[in-house]
């Protein structure tokens, strides 16, 4: 007996794995010669293995679905708690189950994507620090800060940072806390 992980998926009923070639052998039998597929397919990854049938065995994917919708079916009545999915609902071949679903796009990704950094994340901290360092050196008003351009222009370099100044009265209550200002 090979030590390694039981192969449950009932795809294994229609093939056979060859361990000195790494090979999984298709045993499907052609309704008209009654000859074996024998097509070797490399590894043991089942999903490669359904793909196949799906591909070449039309009949032999039907009972393949069939037989993983009964074992789905079985596991359900043995612990319905981790298939708390509505019981009452008609079971969906793999292929239905692919086809509705949606893809996201990267643009979708991006769209949804509005996190920003932490106040005291590390990022943060040196964005703040080269805006304070932008004003100072400029010699800029510090209340430039407070234009919806400037914001735009910050927001547009990187949309992740916000200017603390929100939080604040204004970008100048910020700055002061920013900067020690020293009596002479």
């Amino acid at each position: 007996m090979l030590a390694g992980r039981k192969k449950e998926s009932p795809v294994w009923e229609f093939f056979k794995y060859c361990t000195e070639t790494d090979k999984s052998v298709c045993q499907v039998r052609d309704p008209k010669t009654e000859e074996k597929c024998g097509t070797a397919l490399s590894g043991k990854n089942s999903s490669n293995l359904i793909s196949h049938l799906q591909r070449l065995h039309k009949e032999a994917h039907a009972e393949y679905l069939e037989k993983h919708s009964e074992k789905d079916k079985a596991k359900t009545a043995l612990n319905p708690k981790c298939h708390a999915a509505d019981s009452s609902s008609a079971v969906v071949s793999t292929k239905s189950m692919v086809s509705t679903r949606k893809t996201q796009t990267i643009q979708d990704c991006f769209s949804k994507r509005h996190v920003t950094w932490s106040s005291v994340s590390s990022e943060h901290l040196q964005r703040e620090k080269s805006v304070v360092n932008m004003l100072v050196e400029s010699g800029y008003p510090v209340t430039m800060c407070d234009l919806p351009s400037f914001r735009e222009m910050i927001s547009t370099m990187d949309p992740k940072f916000k200017l603390p100044g929100e939080s604040f009265k204004n970008c100048k209550d910020f700055l002061s806390t920013m900067i020690p200002f020293q009596k002479l």
